[in-house]
């Protein structure tokens, strides 16, 4: 029988408090509300005696306060970015309900560190020339703790993971792929689909693990091959529908409406935390 995991944003690869009771996520330091009764004064909840006036005040209810958490994001990237430009993009219209803590790149030029200090977010070069791969990612790995991040996502992050990273984030680590996983795994995936002759391909937004492009499937979706198609022109359509399933993935994960049997993942209705649009 394939084992089975209940997964929730609440548990994350940092340490952070289990919520205190199902389908609530709170902030640290911010605990369930006590019932309020009126009138209180400003340092007791004692009652205050009242005043008689001849007109009758009705007291104001207290201000909404919301203590659901939030997705953290925290962006690994080598180049341009246009995945992250796309998530942040989803992110100030509303239609993903998360937070980006972090950009983090590895190379010192890349457009994406450049549109995220634009854009006034926490942009962080940690440069990997001349570091072993594990050293390089203990500081990246220490870089998100220090952020805040629950989510980590690959947008264009051209190195791959040691295993001791992976190990830090388990379940909590997306990657997008241009090709319909397991099919054409790594470099050149659009030139692999058309050599291939295949008639379908499109992009695999999957959890990682330690072998490359291998991680859970979360999320595809499928671009037709023309038979006019290059390696620019699939590219091209391929990653408009990137654009649209990473956030959609990242909103599946975030709202913890879902489990993994074995390496399928399985949608859970009726328990949603998290809102967003998609």
């Amino acid at each position: 029988m394939a084992h089975s995991t209940r997964c929730s944003l609440n548990s994350t690869a940092f340490d952070e408090p289990s919520p205190p009771q199902a389908g609530k996520m709170w902030e640290a330091g911010c605990p369930p509300l006590e019932p309020l009764s009126f009138p209180l004064s400003v340092n007791s909840r004692k009652p205050v005696l009242a005043v008689e006036h001849p007109l009758r005040l009705e007291p104001h209810p207290p201000p909404a306060i919301s203590c659901v958490s939030m997705t953290s994001l925290g962006i690994l990237l080598s180049g341009r970015g246009s995945n992250f430009i796309a998530i942040a993009d989803n992110i100030a219209s509303g239609k993903l309900r998360a937070r980006i803590t972090a950009v983090i790149s590895n190379r010192p030029d890349a457009p994406g560190i450049a549109e995220a200090r634009a854009r006034g977010l926490n942009a962080l070069v940690i440069p990997s020339k001349g570091l072993p791969r594990e050293a390089h990612d203990r500081a990246v790995a220490q870089a998100l703790r220090d952020s805040g991040a629950s989510l980590v996502i690959l947008a264009g992050y051209l190195r791959l993971l040691s295993p001791w990273f992976v190990q830090q984030f388990p379940s909590r680590i997306l990657n997008i792929h241009p090709s319909l996983l397991p099919a054409f795994p790594g470099l050149d995936a659009q030139r692999q689909a058309l050599d291939y002759g295949v008639q379908f391909s499109g992009c695999t937004v999957h959890f990682v693990d330690e072998h490359l492009d291998h991680g859970a499937i979360i999320l595809q979706k499928v671009v037709p091959v023309l038979s006019t198609d290059d390696d620019h022109a699939l590219a091209a359509r391929i990653l408009a529908q990137e654009h649209l399933a990473y956030s959609e993935a990242i909103a599946l994960v975030a709202s913890g409406n879902y489990k993994i049997e074995g390496r399928r993942i399985l949608p859970i209705t009726g328990n949603s935390t998290a809102k967003s649009s998609f």
